[in-house]
């Protein structure tokens, strides 16, 4: 089915098959709005772990407070499906060395977690841990440009020009694979973005399909959602299917 933006960004949960030439395996795609901080903020102690209810009421200012609840639950509500585990509480996502987000939890399946935050939204991967995955969500604004120019090189822009995207939204989808990627590989913003240039972009019925020119075991897939573009990094010879989570 189609991969719908607006039942995205209105915090529907997806289910990934991610298909691959002996396995199939699977992972989900949940989104939080600050439309519900204040119901999650009245029951954290439903969804937050102990120690992540204790770093979250230690936060002092609202925005912080805002993207860390809003990111841990739409991490949670992809976790729950991918452990099958219905109490919240009973996951726990840590933070790395590299600030990278970690899962703790006592299973078989270890799983893994990628979070983006905008001011606004919160969205999460969860992933079988042997199977890296990355994602990004960036609002596409005029004003953040020349800030995302001055990390993506011309050729990287050349690729965008026969799709007649603005260079709005041709930024931001290059920035955010790389924003994905460097999540993926758990260095952010410490090496140097153009390392991770793109060289390879398509464009298909719903998304735009690329690689990368220094990790070529990756790819990415970037959709555009009204004012938003959306990144996902996954393996290259990964196929992945999204379908809504009916329950």
């Amino acid at each position: 089915m189609k991969f719908d933006s607006k039942d995205f960004l209105n915090s529907r949960i997806w289910a990934i098959t991610l298909l691959r030439e002996n396995s199939v395996r699977r992972g989900y795609l949940a989104c939080a709005n600050e439309l519900q901080f204040s119901d999650l903020e009245m029951k954290c102690e439903k969804i937050l772990h102990p120690n992540e209810l204790s770093h979250f009421r230690s936060l002092k200012f609202d925005k912080r407070r805002r993207t860390y609840l809003l990111g841990r639950y739409a991490g949670k509500k992809a976790l729950s499906k991918q452990l099958n585990e219905s109490d919240l509480t009973e996951i726990e996502i840590g933070t790395g060395v590299f600030t990278q987000p970690v899962v703790r939890y006592l299973s078989r399946d270890h799983a893994g977690v990628s979070i983006s935050h905008t001011d606004s939204y919160a969205c999460a991967v969860s992933y079988p841990e042997d199977h890296p995955m990355g994602i990004d969500l960036e609002i596409a604004l005029k004003s953040k440009v020349n800030v995302m120019k001055s990390q993506i090189l011309d050729e990287e822009l050349q690729l965008t020009a026969k799709w007649k995207l603005n260079q709005t939204y041709s930024s931001t989808v290059i920035w955010t694979a790389k924003e994905a990627l460097s999540k993926v590989v758990r260095c952010g913003m410490m090496n140097p973005f153009e390392g991770y240039a793109i060289c390879e972009l398509e464009q298909t019925e719903s998304s735009f399909l690329g690689k990368f020119r220094n990790f070529g075991q990756y790819r990415f897939q970037s959709w555009i959602l009204d004012s938003f573009v959306l990144t996902i990094v996954l393996p290259k010879k990964t196929q992945m299917k999204i379908e809504v989570v009916l329950d």
